[in-house]
């Protein structure tokens, strides 16, 4: 293996390890958040047990963090982008729904279904409004964070970019780690203080909680490593360009001397004498409840001198807002409207009811077929089941006794629209016009289409490797290519993480690369077909 080789091989093992490391602290992260929300809202009603959404959370962290990578492996648009975030959103709080009738039995899912039916409001009751609320919160929130990681991600590929540019992305990042870990752990803090506050003056008459502080303290010191890490992936950066060669085992050792160093200063923290202190949440709940107390007596002072305002005002102009008690109107009873109302029209009910659940099944089916589409390993997991296998016989059956008659319609709407439209030639080939395309997109279409043509060629690109060792592929089977694919391969590196212009020569530099690595290809096949 030649020393670049072995370099990259080096960076990708503790990259890889970082990232693993990463989503483990995140999810760790969010779902302390949650139970503390949890708690708040088991003050708030005292005869709710909701603490099994504290773990719904942790799922929901996991697969908000999973999806964030796969979205980014995926180099979707903005509009796909949208959808699949949008839609995987829908299928969490369908999920949601589910979670709660698992708890209280599928009976009561039955007993339901009609009162949807009925009034669709019922559909979001409070709990479910607040898993929803918790559990969006906690998607995005794992989903923000573990975007910002990624930007830190990438070390093979820094090997051949401009300095400049990754080291004020990485640091740029890094800052902004710190401040969502940060103005998280602010929220958090709040949600302490509402758990160890009076609040009496809101019309909340429940005892203050001395809740465990474990979930704060794990918290911050999880958001410490994950900013430690962030810390880590700059200095990687660093490493990378200027190809300086490190261990494999370095992200071990980073995330163990790290863990250390933190065990370390809290033992130190609790050994030093702080109890003649108020303490830090201590202070904060008596901070809150003097707010709170402000607030109501402004309001309090407001409305009396609003009131006293008025009074004077009516005083002045001799006004009485009371009427005497024999000047008060006699209430007359409303007599009850007149006509018949007639039966109802069950044609028009049944309409109803087959509009409502088309319209609600066909959303649940869709956000079912489209988050499953975009995850092939839990589409593969399902697949395997004796359900989908039962489903698949069903669905066969089902198509095989329509589709003769499908056939047969679809032929005759051809026919009908054969004779309608005038006889003309037939329309041109339609195909992409690359001159109408940017430089930059004209170097991304050249190396797609040598990804589609080696992979018909039988040297297709593993999901797995990058573009270098990608073209380390091909150079190995058309070695007459290299100088060519060296080209191709760094212009399109170029194009697609640069940010300054592409030039319009490089773009035809890129397409002579592409000529002539296509040639080597026709020429390959040419050569075993014989």
């Amino acid at each position: 293996m030649n020393p670049l080789n072995q370099l990259r091989e080096r960076f990708l093992m503790n990259e890889r390890f970082s990232a693993v490391v990463n989503a483990i602290l995140i999810v760790v992260m969010m779902t302390c958040v949650a139970t503390m929300v949890v708690q708040v809202g088991e003050r708030l009603v005292p005869e709710w047990q909701g603490g099994y959404w504290a773990w719904v959370a942790l799922v929901v962290a996991i697969e908000s963090v999973l999806s964030a990578r796969l979205a980014d492996r995926l180099r979707l648009s903005t509009w796909n982008y949208v959808a699949f975030r949008a839609i995987e959103l829908v299928f969490i709080f369908i999920a949601l729904k589910l979670v709660m009738y698992a708890r209280l039995g599928f009976g009561q899912l039955w007993a339901d279904l009609p009162r949807w039916q009925r009034d669709f409001n019922s559909f979001f009751d409070g709990e479910y409004l607040f898993a929803c609320v918790l559990n969006g919160g906690i998607w995005l929130s794992s989903w923000s964070l573990a975007s910002t990681v990624m930007e830190m991600e990438g070390d093979v590929l820094l090997l051949e970019r401009d300095r400049g540019i990754i080291e004020t992305g990485r640091a740029v990042a890094r800052r902004r780690l710190a401040g969502q870990v940060f103005g998280i752990g602010a929220l958090l803090l709040v949600l302490v203080a509402l758990l160890r506050s009076d609040l009496s003056l809101l019309g909340i008459n429940t005892p203050a909680l001395q809740t465990s502080l474990t979930n704060v303290l794990l918290y911050f010191v999880l958001g410490l490593l994950l900013l430690s890490q962030a810390h880590f992936a700059v200095l990687r950066a660093t490493w990378s360009l200027e190809h300086i060669k490190i261990s494999r085992d370095m992200a071990q050792r980073w995330t163990a001397y790290s863990v250390a160093m933190l065990v370390g200063v809290g033992l130190v923290v609790a050994a030093l004498p702080t109890r003649y202190s108020l303490g830090l949440l201590g202070t904060l709940s008596y901070l809150f409840n003097a707010v709170m107390l402000a607030v109501m007596t402004v309001l309090v002072l407001a409305v009396a001198l609003l009131v006293s305002l008025i009074s004077w005002l009516a005083s002045a102009l001799g006004l009485n807002f009371v009427p005497p008690p024999s000047a008060l109107p006699t209430p007359v009873p409303t007599p009850p409207p007149r006509g018949v109302v007639g039966p109802p029209v069950p044609w028009f009910d049944v309409l109803k009811s087959v509009a409502f659940w088309a319209v609600f099944l066909g959303i649940v089916g869709y956000v079912a077929f489209y988050y499953l589409s975009q995850r092939k390993g839990v589409a593969a997991f399902l697949r395997r089941s004796p359900l989908w296998r039962w489903l698949q016989g069903a669905w066969r059956l089902l198509r095989g006794g329509v589709r003769e008659l499908n056939q047969i319609l679809a032929a005759a709407v051809q026919e009908g629209l054969r004779r309608l439209r005038p006889a003309r030639g037939e329309e041109p080939w339609r195909y992409v016009n690359v001159r109408n395309l940017s430089p930059r997109d004209r170097v991304r279409f050249f190396y797609q289409a040598l990804l589609r043509r080696g992979a018909e060629n039988g040297l297709p690109r593993r999901p797995s490797e990058t573009p270098y060792e990608y073209e380390n592929d091909l150079t190995t089977s058309l070695p007459e290519s290299e100088e060519d694919l060296a080209g191709l391969t760094d212009s399109f590196m170029e194009a697609r993480y640069s940010q300054h212009p592409i030039s319009a020569q490089v773009a035809d530099l890129v397409r002579r690369h592409w000529e002539h690595v296509r040639q080597a290809l026709q020429a390959r096949r040419e050569k075993k077909g014989r």
